[in-house]
Order: structure tokens, then sequence, then C-alpha cells
């Protein structure tokens, strides 16, 4: 079948029609019979290699001529580029990077760089370069390249990614710095669109490193069209989870997004912002008093947190009697509540929001908005984080470690500690915490988190809203609004399909696992509420959280595990109080779970400070 489709393709070599159609309506079926031809034990390599060959070097490159096929045509090409990596690795990566020169990495930035969409080619473009990535990156992909030995231990990096970042990095380098301001839009969004999936750290670490790029870049960006400066703001924003290029692109483009955040509106002013307030968390660079006397100072300083923050909530506020089931209304709220989340990283600024009204705003509009829900949820769990437990040893490392960075001349070590301890219990301590705890759960914050884990939800939320329950859990006055509102069943809900349970029908009892992070946030929120509330009132079935709460004591001995263990050893406790031969009753569990046991033993039998 691969070989009938070489041909006739072959054949008609100049009917550029021809080829188009048969994109659309064969690159499923070639690949799926490159896939079947992969899995023969007896086939040929060459053979394997001239298949995937064909399909990059032909339907890969015609299937995604911009101006000559649909998304839908572009989307099944795509599709075939993700099950050859799945299913012939090192074929697909040495022709994708290496035997057809740059053309399909150029294809490739090419779907990168549309306009921004979540949807269509784009997004499976942003899937291509996070999984090519990864497989550069294992040095068995670079097997077919004429340089590699398997027997080197160098710490130099596999052929296969050395050649992709050099790829990537000039095709980039040549559309950013174009002066035909398309070609330089699509370099922008296909460099922001590497940061989002993922690879941008991998694929584009040769750009930043060649000598005025960046100062360049927003030294254009000055005198770009709008639509091209939108892209380049969108470029900050997907830098922002590379802390040192973040830390680059504020220096020399602070201005600039300042300016665009004041004088324009609608999505180029949006998102401006919220740069800004991604960019009010960075760290500063150099210590006050020790720049470098040949190192320019910016002229421009940083926006007032709390001015922008002001700007994001009047933002919010405006769109309370709007349609949110508008997409451009939803995105707006969206961006303007992440940016009050990344805003409330810094303790000034986590009270001045929960004294405004924007929270039932929030609330209210993500009710009927499911894009909203992630970026409240992230809110609300900067809101009501309280700072980990430590042993007194770790807050003595904590402080050496500030202080090594904000020690100032003329100040003594002491002054300095008494200092931050002042700072930090004012602004972050349990207490004030607890204060905002209390007034987000009034906003409607517990409703909010229920509603965003029903229905399909992503692997970040549930670990979100896991660790949020954790916190508003931790005030004795808020579980009873938790189990009345449905905390305890969106917590059941988020569980691992693994996570450690107790078989209710089933006479065989597994060991107690260790849970992993979220189902051991889960845990922990559950068992808080259980030690306050009646449990036949805030548990459908109490024994099927026996072996749950159980698993809590297998944490490691440190600071935050003690007190875990004390809060599941009093919830068992609680749990284990109910009336004999009830349904509630889980002593029979305890006494089958000898793993349990013994973990209850242990904790017995330990000294420690609870």
């Amino acid at each position: 079948v691969v070989q009938e489709i070489i041909d006739a393709w072959a054949n008609r070599s100049d009917n550029g029609e021809f080829k188009q159609q048969a994109c659309k309506v064969g690159a499923k079926m070639y690949t799926t019979a490159v896939y079947a031809l992969s899995t023969h034990e007896a086939v040929d390599a060459r053979v394997l290699q001239s298949a995937v060959d064909f399909y990059v070097g032909q339907i890969w490159l015609v299937g995604t001529l911009p101006a000559e096929t649909d998304d839908v045509c572009q989307g099944d090409v795509c599709q075939g580029i993700l099950r050859l990596l799945t299913s012939c690795r090192p074929h697909l990566v040495y022709s994708f990077v290496k035997s057809n020169g740059s053309l399909p990495i150029e294809r490739l930035m090419s779907l990168l760089g549309q306009p921004r969409s979540l949807t269509g080619s784009r997004s499976l473009a942003m899937l291509i370069a996070s999984q090519l990535t990864a497989a550069v990156q294992d040095p068995s992909a670079s097997s077919l390249f004429p340089e590699y030995d398997a027997k080197s231990k160098s710490h130099t990096a596999p052929p296969a990614l050395a050649q992709l970042r050099t790829l990537a990095s000039d095709i980039i380098d040549v559309l950013v710095q174009s002066t035909i301001q398309s070609e330089r839009t699509c370099g922008l969004y296909a460099l922001a669109s590497l940061y989002e999936s993922g690879a941008g750290s991998e694929m584009a670490i040769n750009v930043w490193a060649k000598n005025g790029w960046a100062e360049e870049l927003w030294d254009q960006g000055e005198f770009d069209r709008p639509e091209t400066q939108l892209a380049l703001v969108y470029l900050a924003d997907a830098c922002s989870t590379d802390t040192k290029v973040s830390a680059s692109m504020k220096k020399l483009g602070n201005g600039l997004v300042q300016e665009l955040a004041r004088a324009r509106t609608g999505e180029l002013g949006e998102i401006a912002s919220v740069v800004l307030a991604k960019w009010s968390n960075l760290p500063a660079p150099v210590n006050p008093g020790t720049e470098p006397k040949d190192e320019p100072e910016s002229d421009t300083s940083d926006v007032d947190p709390v001015q922008l923050a002001d700007t994001h909530i009047a933002r919010i506020l405006a769109l309370s009697n709007s349609d949110i089931s508008d997409p451009q209304i939803s995105t707006a709220a969206e961006r303007s509540t992440e940016a009050l989340g990344f805003l409330c990283l810094n303790p000034l600024l986590k009270h001045h929001v929960v004294q405004s009204p924007v929270l039932q705003t929030i609330f209210a509009l993500s009710k009927k908005s499911s894009q909203l829900k992630f970026a409240a949820v992230m809110l609300i769990r900067n809101l009501t984080q309280y700072k980990p437990v430590l042993s007194e040893e770790q807050k003595r490392v904590q402080q050496m470690q500030q202080l090594s960075k904000r020690a100032q001349p003329g100040q003594t070590i002491g002054s300095e500690i008494k200092e931050m301890e002042s700072k930090d219990h004012n602004l972050d301590d349990a207490s004030a915490v607890a204060e905002r705890s209390k007034k987000v759960c009034e906003a409607g914050a517990i409703a909010c988190l229920v509603g965003a884990v029903q229905g399909k939800v992503s692997d970040s939320t549930k670990d979100a809203v896991a660790e949020v329950f954790v916190a508003l859990a931790t005030l004795h006055e808020l579980r009873g609004q938790l189990v009345q509102q449905g905390a305890v069943r969106a917590l059941l809900s988020i569980l691992s399909a693994d996570a450690p349970r107790a078989p209710l029908k089933d006479a065989k009892y597994t060991p107690t696992a260790l849970p992993n992070a979220r189902d051991k946030h889960v845990a922990w929120a559950l068992a808080k509420c259980a030690i306050s509330v009646p449990p036949h009132l805030a548990f459908d079935d109490p024994r099927a959280l026996a072996r749950l709460i159980l698993s809590l004591l297998a944490e490691e001995s440190h600071a935050q595990s003690l007190l875990i263990r004390f809060e599941a050893l009093l919830a068992l406790t609680n749990l284990a109080s109910a009336e004999p031969g009830s349904s509630s009753d889980i002593r029979g569990f305890l006494a089958c779970d000898l793993v349990g046991m013994s973990l209850i033993e242990m904790c017995v039998l330990n000294e420690h400070v609870m």
C-alpha cells in the first residue's frame, strides 16, 4: 500500500491539485499503513525510512501549504506526524530534522505562527513541537545521525537536539527580523507558541544567545503595527514561564508594554496589562546599590501594583452585567482574573483584593463560563494558601537564604531578621490568611470550587482545587460550610483511579498505599472535615474513607507531615466513634487493615512534638 501511494504520487508529480486532494483524503490512510509497517518484525529499516521520508518530504510539505489547504487537511497531516512520532521515532526525527533540510521545521513554524486560536492546526502544531522536543532529548532518537555515538557519554546535546535548535532558531530569527510585518508577526507568534507548548526553552535557546537580538526585538516593537505589537506582547506573556528570559523581556520592554496598557483598548491593552501583572512579581536582577557602572539604568519604573490591580478590578466589575457567553467578554474576564491571580502573589495586594466586591463578580461570572473557572480557582488558591510548616532548622536556612539576597550596607543581620519576620507576620501569617479565607468564602468561593470540578476537568484544575480545600478546611469555622455546599463530594470526585480506598464488597484487603500529591491533599481536606463534623452527616459512607485517611500516616517525617498525621488520627478517632454495628462503623476496616494498624502503632510509639 505504501509503495503504491508513493508511485501514484510520483506519476503525478506536476499535478498540484492532485497532491492537495491526496493529502486531504489519504494522509490518515498512509500513516496507518506506515504504522502497520513499523510493527512488522522483518521490516527493512531502509524501507521504513523511505516511507517516513515520503510523508515528511511530500505529504507534510504539501498538506501544510498555508494558502492552498484548509484547516481540516492541515489537522490530518499534523496528526500523521504525531502518530509517526509514536511508532517510528528515530526515523521521523531524522527525516524531520536532518534529511529534508529546513523545510519541515519552516512549515511547523508557519503553523505555530498562525493568529491566536485554541483549536485547529495551531494546537496540533504545538503538540508536535512539544513531543518532537521531548523526542530529540533522548540520545537514542539520534541513532540514525552520522555523528551519533552510542558509546559516547558526552554532556553535549544529542545530534538531533542540536540540529533542531539550530534550524528553529535560524528560522525564527529570519522571520522576526523581517521588514515585512506579516512575516515578523508570524515569527513572534511562532516563538510564543513554542513557549506555550513547553518547547521554547529548548528549541529557541540559540535565539536569545545572539548578541543584541532581544534589544532589537523591542526597539523595533515601538514602530510595529498594532497586530505585530499584539504578537510581541503575546510573546512576553508566553515567556513568563522562563524566569531568566522574562526578566530580560521586562528590562527591555517595560516602557512599551506600559504605554500599550495605557493607550490601547481591546485585546492589545488587556494582554499588556496581564504581562505587567506577571512582571510585577519578578525578582530584582541586582541588589540596590550594586549595579555595574557600565550598565545603563532603565528610565522606566514599575507600575504601582495597587494601581494595576485596581485597573483589572474595574474591568471585571464593568463586565458584571455583560453576556459572559460572548467569547470576547469571557476572554476579557479571564485575562483580568488571571492578572489578579499573579498580583496576589504579593502579600500586599491580597488584602486589597478581598476587600473589593470583585470576588463576588468573578464567582458569579464563572458559573456561566467554563473558560473563567480555572483563573478563578488559581486566584482563590493564591489568596488562601498558608505558609508551609517549617522546622526550626528550615526556618534558619530560609532566613539565611533571604539575607544573602537582601542584606543592605550598614544594617545588622539581627535587625534584618526582625524586619523580615515582622513583615511576614503582618501580611501573610495564619490569622491574616484565615481572615482572607472567610472573606473569600463569603463571596462564594466554595460554590465556585465545586463547580470547577464538574464535567471534564484538567489535572491542573483538580490539583489546585484540592490544595484550596485543604487551606479552607484549616479554619474550623468553615468546615461546616464546606460539607453543606458539596465540598466532600467534589473532593471524592477528583481522586485518582489508584487512590487508596476501602473495598466495601470485596473480602480482599490491599495494603495502604502512599497517595500521590493530589490524593494526599484530598485525604487531608477530608480528614480536617471529619474532625469537626459528625461523620454520618458529612459522608455518605464513612467506611470508604478509612483507608484513604490511613494513608496519611505513611507520610515521611518532617514538620508538615507531623501535622498531617496528627489530624489524620483525630479524624480516624471521630470516624471510629460511630455506633457499633451501624453502617458508619469503620472499626472492622481498621482491624482488617494490618498495614494501617501498624502505621497507627508506629505513631503511638514514636516521639514527636504533636
